[in-house]
């Protein structure tokens, strides 16, 4: 999700007010630091999911346009802003203002969601500007701006630690999760979906054919593909390899086995193939990744320590 060898950089948005983007820019979360004077106008990024987070432990006011509507809003200390993907918004600061943004890729999140949580979300209401109570994800937004202002190798395996957790917490908070009935006649219902995901992960080990995805549900090959692609964008195939890299992931992560064994354990020919699949996925190698996470951890019990 994050690249390496990042550094930062310094914007400013179209009226004047000041932000940074602590590069790596996330796939899944990219975090600002926010800093906007009074009068100044915020934009939202029509093609990510925001949520604005003042740390500075006091309230705000600011003016909401909303296409043609405008409305005050009061932003209280321990609150934040959750601004959707696909609309025009924007925040006129009433007074000067100090805090995070994070933005969050829309496809990556539902596929985050889906694949590692493995629960679908009702997007009803998701064009909605919120403000909400949330210290847990305050003190998780100002964790990441403090960890993605720091320039070292352990720094991008933290903040992509930190990014999940992020998403996971922002889901369990604030997201209305699908029923067990289908969102539509062309998606599965979520305890077929679970059934799904339960089937693949028990399955890594060994191939894993079109067919037995569909048996396991009692549908079609086609029906099994239009329900698949419409609740992830992906085709059987795609999404067995995903649950593959990602089972890799977690094991170069919390075990010592060798990363051919790992390979084998994920259904890779060999070790190369896992490395070749693993770098287009994630963007670092399986050493590189077991290696940043280790250093990570190091440091993590260094200041704990201290």
């Amino acid at each position: 999700m994050f690249a390496t060898n990042a550094s930062k950089i310094t914007n400013k948005n179209h009226s004047g007010g000041g932000y940074e983007q602590f590069a790596p820019a996330a796939h899944l979360v990219t975090v600002f630091a926010l800093d906007c004077e009074a009068g100044r106008t915020l934009y939202a990024d029509e093609t990510a999911h925001q949520v604005l987070v003042p740390l500075d432990g006091q309230p705000y006011a600011a003016t909401l346009r909303n296409g043609e509507k405008k409305t005050v809003i009061e932003i209280k200390d321990g609150q934040v802003v959750l601004l959707p993907s696909g609309t025009r918004m924007s925040l006129t600061w009433h007074q000067t203002v100090t805090g995070s943004v994070a933005k969050i890729d829309p496809t990556r999140m539902k596929d985050f969601v889906q694949s590692d949580l493995k629960v679908l979300i009702d997007g009803g209401n998701s064009g909605a500007v919120r403000i909400v109570p949330d210290t847990d994800l305050t003190g998780l937004a100002e964790r990441m701006l403090e960890t993605a202002s720091q320039d070292d190798i352990g720094r991008d395996t933290a903040l992509q630690a930190m990014s999940q957790l992020f998403i996971v917490t922002l889901v369990r908070n604030h997201a209305k999760l699908a029923s067990d009935g289908p969102l539509s006649a062309d998606q599965f219902t979520l305890r077929q979906f679970q059934e799904l995901c339960q089937f693949v992960d028990n399955r890594l080990d060994r191939s894993i054919r079109v067919e037995d995805l569909a048996s396991v549900l009692g549908v079609s090959i086609s029906s099994l593909q239009r329900k698949l692609g419409a609740d992830t964008g992906l085709s059987p195939a795609h999404f067995v390899a995903e649950r593959r890299l990602k089972r890799a992931k977690s094991l170069l992560e919390e075990t010592s086995q060798a990363i051919g064994t790992i390979a084998f354990a994920c259904g890779f020919a060999d070790q190369a193939h896992l490395a070749r699949a693993f770098k287009r996925h994630f963007r670092l190698t399986p050493s590189q990744h077991r290696k940043a996470t280790q250093l990570m951890r190091a440091r993590h019990s260094e200041e704990t320590v201290n």
